[in-house]
């Protein structure tokens, strides 16, 4: 009993989770740690890793209560905590450095002081090669039909109009934050899946 109201509390207190995103039969160990809680995605064809976004959203963030932040990594890809914070963005590392520094930097301690203060952090942005003339057309060399993105972008345009310059900013440049990494404020990050369902189900 005085380990189950130990653990309880340990849970409450808690001031941050980040999910890495897992798939069914990836070759990949799961790390767990205290903030750290591994989440599976499914084998949805249309939204395979956002199946995990979902899942968090209806399932994970009603049960999380005392947590300031959320945020999501790849199996493959984590955020790397320096020891000094970051200057504009959260560097991003492979497996095996991950693996290395897991004892080390992982820990909920860390990493609330490295975000504590801000409101999001995202990867270093990924920038196409010169082949690629916009964020628009790596959709169509992606494999996506053109008839889905440009359905995507009519629905963000009638329903969220005040993103409208955002939005054509983001569809002619030619970075993008990738990987599946980024951490926000609770607040933010529910706001942030609720608009993304709302628009996917659309």
């Amino acid at each position: 009993p005085r380990q189950c109201r130990e653990e309880v509390v340990r849970i409450e207190s808690m001031k941050i989770r980040i999910f890495p995103i897992y798939y069914k039969g990836a070759a990949a160990p799961e790390y767990r740690r205290d903030c750290f809680e591994p989440v599976m995605a499914g084998h949805d064809p249309v939204w395979p890793e956002l199946t995990a976004h979902e899942k968090v959203l209806e399932e994970y963030l009603p049960r999380c209560r005392g947590e300031e932040y959320f945020g999501f990594c790849h199996y493959r890809r984590f955020p790397f905590f320096w020891k000094k914070r970051p200057s504009k963005y959260l560097p991003h590392i492979g497996f095996k450095r991950f693996a290395k520094n897991f004892p080390e930097r992982y820990s909920e301690k860390n990493i609330y002081r490295f975000i504590s203060g801000y409101d999001v952090l995202a990867p270093c942005p990924s920038r196409w090669n010169r082949e690629v003339t916009s964020n628009y057309q790596q959709y169509f060399l992606g494999g996506h039909p053109p008839k889905e993105i440009d359905r995507l972008i009519e629905i963000i345009r009638r329903d969220y109009p005040a993103m409208n310059q955002d939005l054509d900013e983001y569809l002619t440049g030619k970075k993008a934050y990738l990987w599946l990494q980024f951490i926000m404020r609770r607040d933010w990050f529910e706001e942030y899946l609720r608009w993304q369902f709302d628009v996917l189900r659309k």
